[in-house]
C-alpha cells in the first residue's frame, strides 16, 4: 500500500464510494468526482486507467416510483382473442366439427323431450286406459331412444373437446415458454416479468384460455341449439304465448351481459392482484433465509394476504347477486303471464291444455340454456383476460431476438475486441447513465480485469459484450466488425460466462463453464 502502486490502486477504486457526499449531483456535470474503472493488463503488468460519467450513488439495481409510474401499460388492441385462440386449434378442426354436431344433436333433444312429456301429459286427460297404455308404451320407448341418443352425443361432445381443449392448452404452454425463451433481457428486467409473476402466468393463464374454448363451446352450442329449436317449437304451437315469454327475454339478456362485462373487468384486476401475490410468495420462499434472519415473515404474510383481500371483496358480491337473482327470476315472472294469458285462451277455445304446456316446456329448456350460459361468465371473462395476455407476449418483438439465426460467423476470430465511446443505460432506468465515452481495446491473448466501486458498470461493460442490451451510443467492434453485425448464436458460443454467483448445473466444473 505504501508504495502506491497496483494493488494501491485497486483498493482505492473499491473505496471510492465512501468519500462520496451525499448531495444529489447532476449526472451531466463534469466538475463531478466520477469513480473510475480500472482495466487491469496482466500481460503488460500495467493498469490503465479509465473515467467513466456516471454518478455511481445513483447506479442501484432498484426501481425508483418515478421509473414505475412512467412504465405504460401496453394492453391488447388485436381481433377479439376469442377467434384467435380458435385459429390457434385450427389442427383439431375436424374433431371440433364432429364435437359440435354432437353439441347440436345434445341441444335438439332437450325442447323434443319438453314436446314428448306434454304429449304424455295429455295422455292422461284420455278416458280410454287402453289408448293410454299404448301411448305411454309408446313414449316410454322415446324416452329410452332419447336417453340413448343422448349418451353417445354427450360422451362425443365431452371426449372430443376435451382432447381439443388440452392439446389447445398444451400447445399455448410450449409457445408461451418459447416465446419467453426469445425475448431479451430488457424484458426480464421490468418488475411485471419476473420469475414469480411469468410462472403464475405460465401455469394459469394457458389452462384459463379452455373457458372459452373446449368443453366451454360445447356447452354453448348446445345451448344455441336448445334455444333455438325451442324457440321455433313454440311458435309453432303457440305463436302468441311464444311471443309473450319473448318479452322477458331482453331484461335477462341485459342482466346477463351486464354479468359478463363486469366479470371481465374484474378478472383482469383479480389476475393482475394474484400476480403481484405469486411475486410475494415465489420471492419470499427464494429468500426464506434471509426472511428469517430479519424476522420479515408476519410482514410478508400480511403483504400476501393483503393482495388476497382483493379478489374476494364483498363490495363486488352485491352486485353479482342482484344480477344473478334477476336473471333467475325473471324466468318465474314469464311463467307465471304464460298460465294467466293461456288459460284465457283456453277459456277462449283459441289453444289447447297440451299446446301450453308444450311451449312452457320448450320456453322452459331454453331458459335454462340461458341460465346456464350465464353461469359461465366468470370461466368466459378469465379465459378473455387470459387470452389477451397471451396475444400480447406472441405479438412482442423483442429488441434483440435470442433464437435469431441471422448475422456473420467469423472465419477466423482471434478475440480482438475494441469498445469506442460506449454509452449506455438501462431500458428500464432511463434517468441513470450507466456508461459514457467508455473507450477499451482488448489485444488477443490479453487478459483483463475490469476493477471499480460496486455498481460502477463492470457487470455491464460484461452484459453488452454478451449482446443482452442495444447501445445507447458508440460501437463494439469484433475484429473489426460490428458486434449488431454478428451472429447472435455463434458470439454467445465463442465467450465463457460466470457470474458473481452462478446457478450451476448438475453436471462437473468443466460442463459448467461450457453451458456458460
Amino acid at each position: 500500500m505504501n508504495a502506491r502502486g497496483v494493488y494501491h490502486g485497486l483498493v482505492e477504486a473499491q473505496n471510492l464510494h465512501l468519500n462520496e457526499n451525499d448531495g444529489k449531483k447532476g449526472e451531466n456535470d463534469e466538475d463531478d468526482d466520477m469513480p473510475a474503472v480500472y482495466v487491469y493488463d496482466r500481460t503488460k503488468s500495467s493498469s490503465e486507467h479509465v473515467r467513466r460519467g456516471t454518478n455511481t450513488s445513483t447506479e442501484k439495481y432498484e426501481m425508483t416510483d418515478k421509473t414505475n409510474e412512467a412504465e405504460a401499460v401496453t394492453e391488447y388492441t388485436g381481433p377479439s382473442p376469442f377467434f384467435k385462440m380458435l385459429a390457434m386449434n385450427r389442427p383439431e378442426l375436424t374433431i371440433i366439427l364432429f364435437a359440435c354436431l354432437s353439441c347440436i344433436c345434445n341441444g335438439g333433444i332437450q325442447p323434443a323431450f319438453g314436446v314428448v312429456l306434454s304429449k304424455v301429459i295429455a295422455v292422461f286427460q284420455i278416458c280410454d286406459h287402453g289408448v293410454q297404455e299404448r301411448r305411454i308404451l309408446m313414449y316410454i320407448l322415446i324416452f329410452i331412444g332419447f336417453g340413448i341418443l343422448m349418451f353417445f352425443t354427450m360422451f362425443l361432445q365431452s371426449f372430443l373437446f376435451s382432447i381439443s381443449g388440452e392439446t389447445l392448452t398444451q400447445r399455448l404452454r410450449s409457445r408461451i415458454f418459447q416465446t419467453l425463451l426469445q425475448q431479451d433481457v430488457a424484458y426480464f428486467d421490468q418488475p411485471e416479468n419476473n420469475t414469480g409473476a411469468l410462472c403464475t402466468r405460465l401455469a394459469t393463464e394457458a389452462s384459463d384460455v379452455q373457458g372459452a374454448t373446449g368443453i366451454r363451446i360445447g356447452t354453448m352450442l348446445q345451448n344455441v341449439s336448445n334455444l333455438g329449436v325451442g324457440m321455433i317449437l313454440a311458435f309453432i304451437y303457440g305463436w302468441s304465448l311464444t311471443l309473450l315469454m319473448l318479452a322477458f327475454v331482453p331484461f335477462m339478456i341485459v342482466a346477463g351481459f351486464l354479468q359478463t362485462y363486469l366479470m371481465t373487468g374484474f378478472a383482469n384486476k383479480d389476475k393482475k392482484a394474484l400476480e403481484d401475490a405469486g411475486k410475494i410468495a415465489v420471492e419470499t420462499i427464494s429468500n426464506i433465509r434471509t426472511v428469517a434472519q430479519l424476522t420479515k415473515e408476519k410482514h410478508f404474510g400480511d403483504e400476501y394476504c393483503k393482495l388476497l383481500e382483493f379478489p374476494y371483496s364483498l363490495k363486488r358480491a352485491h352486485v353479482f347477486g342482484f344480477l344473478f337473482s334477476l336473471t333467475d327470476s325473471i324466468m318465474f315472472f314469464a311463467q307465471a303471464a304464460l298460465f294467466s294469458f293461456g288459460a284465457w285462451r283456453v277459456e277462449q277455445g283459441a289453444m289447447t291444455f297440451e299446446n301450453i304446456m308444450l311451449v312452457l316446456n320448450c320456453i322452459l329448456f331454453g331458459a335454462m340454456a340461458v341460465g346456464q350460459t350465464a353461469s359461465m361468465s366468470p370461466d368466459y371473462s378469465k379465459a378473455i383476460a387470459s387470452s389477451k395476455k397471451i396475444l400480447l407476449l406472441f405479438d412482442r418483438v423483442p429488441t434483440i431476438d435470442n433464437s435469431s439465426s441471422v448475422g456473420k460467423k467469423l472465419e477466423n476470430f482471434d478475440g480482438e475486441i475494441v469498445l469506442n465511446n460506449l454509452e449506455f443505460h438501462y431500458p428500464n432506468r432511463r434517468e441513470v447513465q450507466v456508461l459514457k465515452n467508455f473507450n477499451l481495446t482488448i489485444e488477443p491473448h490479453k487478459q483483463i480485469a475490469l476493477v471499480g466501486s460496486s455498481g460502477c458498470g463492470k457487470s455491464t461493460i460484461i452484459q453488452l459484450l454478451e449482446h443482452f442490451y442495444n447501445l445507447t451510443g458508440g460501437q463494439i467492434l469484433i475484429n473489426q466488425n460490428e458486434l449488431s453485425t454478428l451472429n447472435l448464436q455463434w458470439w454467445r458460443s465463442q465467450i465463457g460466462f460466470v457470474s458473481q454467483e452462478p446457478i450451476l448445473f448438475d453436471a462437473t466444473i468443466r460442463e459448467n463453464i461450457a453451458y456458460g
